[in-house]
């Protein structure tokens, strides 16, 4: 079985970044402009643990099947205060047609939210070292 995943480094308070995923309204806007007609599902809430991690698990209904999301947001280094990587974890539970179009749209949307925060700056491992993330 196939699953997708994609990543954004995203330089900004832990805080901050939470309050975009602590409700499902985010995601949820960003899959209103899928091809797809989907529904959004809590399988686990929300859940940040040590104030610089956080983790949450969704389902993904959509006409040709469903589709498993989990969220993970942790610190770039343990080092870096300012930078996080959220990751999206995105797998069928059965094969569909569905999964590329809905994929697509979860990573243009952590892309836009990459680019509220950063700008057109891709953030590289390279770029942890500088102090505006400590």
């Amino acid at each position: 079985m196939s699953y997708f995943l994609s990543k954004v480094r995203i330089n900004t308070h832990f805080n901050q970044l939470k309050k975009h995923f602590k409700s499902s309204e985010l995601i949820e806007s960003w899959l209103a402009d899928c091809p797809v007609q989907t529904m959004l599902t809590s399988s686990s809430p929300f859940e940040d643990q040590y104030q610089m991690t956080a983790h949450a698990a969704y389902v993904i209904h959509a006409p040709q099947g469903d589709y498993n999301l989990a969220l993970k947001m942790m610190q770039s280094t343990r080092d870096t205060t300012y930078c996080f990587d959220v990751f999206f974890m995105l797998s069928p539970q059965e094969d569909s047609d569905d999964f590329k179009a809905i994929a697509n749209v979860l990573s243009t949307g952590l892309d836009a939210l990459r680019h509220t925060y950063n700008g057109d700056w891709l953030i590289s491992d390279d770029d942890l070292t500088m102090s505006a993330f400590k």
